[in-house]
């Protein structure tokens, strides 16, 4: 379906998709099962990790590299984007969140606990998670040249975190995971995408889906083959944000010609 230059308009315009009220009460309902029915409280066997500490430690190396591919590719091809002014902080503040994880996933990795330090490995994360919401409602609902959405939406996902620490009630927390991974799945399978490139999400979804496998099965996988599990799901992890940067790259709006 070609896109005209009407449609693109009402991107640049800051006008909302049709149906985007019901996307939003969608995740919001996904939000509210994943916040009562899923655990209110962590596993206490989270940290005992399989293997060596040095492989969970190291293996975050991936999000550094990724962040900051992201980060120059996106300054390359920024004049190709539909509206910069828009598209670019949503962009950057998603490599960006790349970059945070790789510190803050190692430093827990270096001394696992479930207090401080896997709070700084959640929230850099959480800071990811509302940046590519961001990215797919600026291409799929509303373009604007104010992307004040990804702020508090950012900002709540550190709110949950920071409610966790407190509580230790994971409630909050994985509910707003819930609504960033709902709402996302929602908007790509529902909505017409702004560019070409839609495998490239597709397949950076599955390779978030087999990262989060390889993180439950992340002792079996070591007693397989002598190499856990946990350290295999950030390069999976990694590889999402890989896809993205692959979409950046080599994004054309729908209606241009190959």
């Amino acid at each position: 379906m070609l896109w005209s230059a009407a449609r693109k308009r009402r991107f640049q315009s800051g006008a909302d998709a049709p149906h985007s009220k019901f996307g939003l009460l969608a995740a919001f309902a996904i939000a509210l099962f994943a916040g009562v029915r899923l655990p209110h409280a962590d596993d206490p066997r989270y940290i005992d990790f399989a293997g060596p500490r040095w492989p969970n430690v190291w293996s975050n190396v991936a999000f550094l590299l990724a962040g900051i591919a992201g980060l120059i590719v996106l300054i390359r091809v920024r004049r190709r984007l539909v509206d910069p002014s828009a598209e670019t902080w949503p962009l950057a503040l998603f490599f960006l969140g790349n970059i945070a994880t790789c510190f803050g996933s190692a430093w827990f990795h270096a001394q696992p606990d479930l207090g401080l330090h896997l709070a700084w490995d959640r929230i850099p994360m959480t800071i990811a998670f509302a940046a590519f919401l961001g990215v797919q409602i600026n291409e799929r609902i509303r373009m604007s040249s104010e992307t004040w959405l990804m702020l508090p939406l950012a900002a709540l996902g550190i709110a949950t975190v920071v409610y966790w620490l407190a509580t230790k009630d994971l409630g909050f927390y994985s509910a707003y995971q819930a609504f960033a991974a709902g709402g996302t799945l929602f908007m790509l399978v529902f909505f017409a995408p702004l560019y070409r490139g839609d495998r490239y999400y597709a397949w950076g979804i599955a390779m978030y889906g087999a990262a989060k496998a390889l993180e439950l099965f992340d002792r079996r996988i070591y007693e397989a083959i002598g190499i856990a599990g946990h350290p295999l799901k950030h390069l999976a992890a990694a590889t999402t944000t890989v896809m993205v940067i692959t979409h950046l790259a080599r994004r054309r709006a729908i209606d241009t010609p190959l």
